[in-house]
């Protein structure tokens, strides 16, 4: 059952997207965290109410030559057993320079239909409300096909909205759809979202074409969320590197403390002292001046702003379409992610998602698509133990 999990993850992190147009903000500069994520949470509220949800969506993939390069050598080190591993790399989409695939999605709150087709992968997924179903065609297209089956209950739990990055504006809610059903979220959402005083004010910059307000948690999880400077409604989110956690700074930092530590008492100290200190984790001046470098962070961590940082990756929607009034769907995105290791910060993959034939609480027109049929003379069939039934 893990390959098939393990799968179904990973088509989930293609799912991300490219632009639209906007005209100049001439919105006053808001900068209160507490409005700004206040009315982004708002503007998403919708989406709980959903009751049903079809769209296909293709997904495309483009990573850097150093990328490429260095995932092939470290599935090379990972494969040695694999006697042909030309082939295998030849085989593997996640190992190629460009990826594209396709995936047609078709839900309600007690059945869904999910198919991914790649140039060397077809798989499908769906739940008719009494048994889940899975068929997994793995590279090889002559090769008989996978099948997994759950009685009594669906084969994931992987809600529609499991597979969009973009559909509400907190880390926590978007790894809450992939792992239940969208009236499970709703309920937890006010117990498990961050209360709007953990974030700040983290500056205000063109995003992707974008005039945006950022704002970020408090807690240090380097995630700044974009938030639409003249509509209020998230934009995106950009993963970040601290300039004060690059490398070196925090010897910086220690020398510095350590030096301090000393002069309080009238001592002067050396490199070697410095140095030797760090490794000397029983010394009572190791331990305070480590709380003291720690301390320092912390408020330079508070007191940070976008130009204190440098961009790991970013999640930019470029389109979305009013499904509905006030509703907003986004229909074209991007997940871009950055080598700044290079002497200049490069592009080392850019995924991008466009939706097509987007309908949301529109009838089904053929409900048999969610019973998946196993022929009886399927050779390579698993029974496994179905995933928690969503509520009515």
């Amino acid at each position: 059952m893990q390959p098939l999990l393990h799968f179904l993850f990973m088509t989930a992190a293609l799912f991300t997207s490219v632009p639209q147009e906007t005209a100049p903000s001439k919105e006053k500069d808001s900068r209160d965290p507490e409005k700004l994520i206040t009315e982004a949470r708002r503007q998403t509220d919708w989406i709980f109410g959903i009751k049903t949800l079809q769209m296909q969506v293709r997904h495309k993939t483009v990573r850097s030559a150093g990328h490429v390069q260095e995932a092939r050598a470290r599935f090379r080190r990972q494969n040695k057993e694999i006697a042909d591993l030309d082939a295998a790399i030849a085989e593997r989409p996640f190992l190629q320079a460009e990826a594209t695939s396709f995936e047609t999605t078709i839900w309600t709150r007690k059945k869904y239909y999910h198919r991914m087709k790649g140039k060397r992968t077809d798989t499908t997924t769906a739940w008719d409300g009494v048994d889940g179903v899975n068929r997994s065609g793995w590279f090889d297209p002559e090769k008989a096909p996978r099948w997994y089956r759950a009685r009594g209950g669906p084969i994931t739990d992987l809600s529609a909205f499991g597979y969009f990055y973009s559909v509400l504006p907190e880390e926590w809610a978007r790894g809450g759809f992939e792992l239940m059903d969208i009236e499970s979220l709703r309920k937890q959402r006010p117990m498990k979202q961050p209360d709007v005083t953990e974030f700040k004010y983290f500056g205000r910059s063109d995003f992707h074409g974008h005039d945006c307000f950022f704002v970020w948690r408090l807690d240090g999880t380097n995630e700044a969320i974009a938030i639409d400077a003249g509509t209020g409604r998230y934009r995106g989110h950009r993963y970040v590197s601290l300039l004060c956690d690059r490398p070196g700074e925090f010897r910086k930092r220690w020398a510095e403390v350590v030096r301090e530590h000393y002069a309080s008492k009238g001592e002067q100290v050396t490199l070697k002292t410095v140095e030797s200190l760090l490794k000397n984790k029983k010394d009572q001046a190791y331990k305070t001046c480590m709380q003291l470098v720690r301390a320092r962070r912390t408020e330079l961590v508070r007191m940070a702003t976008l130009e204190d940082t440098l961009a790991t990756s970013d999640l930019v929607i470029f389109e979305e379409r009013e499904i509905r009034p006030g509703c907003w769907f986004p229909v074209r995105e991007r997940y871009t992610s950055y080598d700044i290791a290079a002497p200049t910060t490069q592009v080392s993959e850019s995924s991008t998602r466009d939706v097509f034939r987007l309908k949301v609480d529109e009838p089904i027109p053929d409900e048999s698509i969610f019973t998946l049929v196993i022929p009886k003379d399927a050779s390579n069939v698993e029974e496994v133990r179905p995933r928690k039934k969503p509520k009515p």
